[in-house]
Parts: C-alpha cells; structure tokens; sequence
C-alpha cells in the first residue's frame, strides 16, 4: 500500500548539484593527474634525451 505524501519530497538545489559535479569532475582530474606522473615523467625525460642526442649528432 501507497501513502499519499502530504507535501514534495525536497530536492537538491540544482546548481548545488552542478557544483558538486564540477567538483567532482576537478578531483578526478586531478587524482588522474598526480597517478600518471611517474609515467609523464619517464616519458618527458625519454624524450628530452633523444632530443639530446639528435642535438649532440647535429653538432658533431
């Protein structure tokens, strides 16, 4: 059996709701982030020691 409800149920304001969405969409971003660091870093010090060595071929 159903109540009939006396008065709305509340609910969340809606730009409370994007904020919180933004938010969340930041903090993942971010964990992201700092979890692919070791990798963009071993990949960002691949590639400056091959521009490294092309530089130092250059010039001899």
């Amino acid at each position: 059996m159903q109540y009939q409800l006396s008065h709305p149920q509340p609910q969340p304001h809606p730009l409370l709701l994007a904020v919180f969405l933004q938010f969340m969409e930041w903090a993942v971003t971010i964990l992201l982030t700092i979890a692919a660091f070791p990798l963009l870093k071993q990949a960002g010090m691949f590639l400056l020691m091959k521009l490294y060595e092309v530089f130092i071929q250059y010039l001899f």
